[in-house]
């Protein structure tokens, strides 16, 4: 079995020719970073798995490899690799069909959500689907938002939940639900019972924030910054439920998604804050790759999940 792999950049266009088992050799060398250790992965010599890198470099014209030993991509073998990849896992998933043409219409759906909606909103909403759709298994993933379009792009995810929209044309974002960030400290803190809380007064204390990296970061900053009230917070703690504890032992005040602490609030432990400028908004996408069709599994859940049935 062929797969084609078409540039334009030549005129008149060349189509060329990759096998399989070429794209699974060099997928191994990639991720093995060594064509020793993918020859012992697949199976294979060591010289087998150079000749058929070296071919693939002479389809392509260049070398896909920056360093002897397939330590590093070229921006080309990284293309290649991102293409071969999302091949690979089609042809997969085309022989689960064959054997089994009942996943066509059932199957597996796999989601990656990021920290928050993973870790939060994400088992709610698999527990409804399962309890009104019979033959779909979802299976779940929490991850950075940042990383999301790497696992769309590479197939390790049908479909993505991120608070993060790429300028990526081969990626579609769709508005999934509103995620609003409060401010919580525990109810022995000096803002605790407040009317209003100023940014100024934020400013002063020990205010916990993801790490400035995080699009949630970025958010808080930007509220600050817009108000020109210095923001220098003494604490950047990533982990949601590091950041609650913290806030719990009285260490200062945290910003949190309303999802993340509905049971903290429920039982006491934490209070919200009516701070200057909060709740700040923004919004879970759904996300997945614009030119695959998804799956009837994934689109199944898709479906569900911008029902809002479940919420």
């Amino acid at each position: 079995m062929t797969d084609r792999l078409t540039s334009g950049s030549r005129s008149p266009r060349q189509e060329r020719q990759l096998t399989l088992q070429q794209m699974r050799i060099f997928k191994g060398a990639v991720e093995h970073k060594n064509f020793t250790r993918a020859a012992e992965a697949l199976s294979l010599t060591q010289p087998a798995v150079t000749q058929q890198v070296q071919s693939l470099e002479k389809i392509f014209g260049r070398p896909l490899f920056a360093t002897r030993g397939a330590a590093e991509l070229t921006p080309l073998g990284a293309a290649v690799y991102e293409r071969v990849c999302r091949i690979l896992a089609e042809v997969r998933e085309l022989d689960r069909a064959a054997t089994d043409p009942g996943l066509l219409a059932t199957g597996t759906v796999h989601v990656a959500g990021d920290s928050t909606f993973g870790t939060y909103v994400l088992p709610r909403a698999v527990a409804g689907f399962r309890t009104e759709t019979s033959g779909v298994r979802v299976q779940m993933a929490v991850a950075p938002g940042s990383s999301i379009r790497q696992r769309l792009l590479q197939r390790d995810a049908d479909l993505g939940i991120s608070g993060h929209v790429w300028n990526d044309e081969r990626i579609c974002s769709v508005p999934l639900l509103e995620n609003e960030l409060h401010c919580f400290c525990a109810p022995s803190h000096p803002l605790s019972g407040r009317s209003r809380v100023r940014l100024e007064d934020l400013s002063r204390r020990v205010l916990l924030v993801q790490a400035s990296r995080s699009a949630s970061s970025q958010t808080v900053e930007r509220l600050f910054r817009n108000r020109e009230v210095n923001l220098d917070p003494a604490m950047e703690i990533n982990d949601n439920e590091a950041r609650k504890r913290a806030a719990i032992e009285g260490l200062g005040v945290a910003v949190l998604s309303s999802y993340a602490v509905r049971a903290e609030v429920g039982d006491g432990l934490l209070v919200p804050l009516p701070a200057e400028g909060f709740p700040l908004r923004r919004t879970w996408y759904s996300v997945w790759l614009r030119h695959l069709s998804l799956r009837p599994s994934a689109e199944a859940f898709r479906r569900y999940l911008c029902s809002g049935t479940w919420l």
